[in-house]
């Protein structure tokens, strides 16, 4: 392994017209070969497994999505949104957006947590508005 990284930094030295010193291509060479270890040691089947199913996304659990919210939601706001869910799945599916309009009708207020980035800051101006909401569901 060792010797066919320092090859592609030969290779990537004529390539670019470059100049990299034996020391540099060592230095390269072994940190290429830490990080490969590391990964190996920490990205993991159960590594990964977990963290799907610490954030909620397999199994789904929406309860779990909406307890990482950054603001706390209140029994009641957490009901209204279980109760909209479905509908408000289906509407992102068909049109890939929800408006603030759309939660206003489905009486969901906006939440403005302090600790977040200005709402215009929050988001690419093209991206929805739903993008910028403290706890997107769908």
């Amino acid at each position: 392994m060792k010797n066919n990284i320092f090859n592609v930094l030969q290779r990537l030295e004529k390539e670019y017209d470059v100049s990299i010193t034996n020391e540099m291509k060592e230095s390269a060479t072994y940190g290429i070969l830490a990080m490969r270890q590391t990964l190996n040691e920490t990205v993991t089947m159960r590594t990964t497994r977990d963290g799907f199913k610490d954030t909620g996304w397999y199994p789904l659990s929406l309860k779990t999505m909406m307890d990482l919210c950054y603001t706390p939601l209140s029994n009641d706001l957490h009901e209204k949104l279980m109760e909209n869910i479905e509908k408000d799945s289906q509407l992102f599916l068909s049109q890939g957006f929800l408006t603030e309009e759309h939660y206003e009708q489905s009486e969901i207020p906006t939440i403005d947590n302090p600790e977040s980035l200005p709402r215009d800051e929050r988001a690419h101006p093209k991206v929805s508005k739903s993008a910028t909401r403290e706890c997107p569901l769908t």
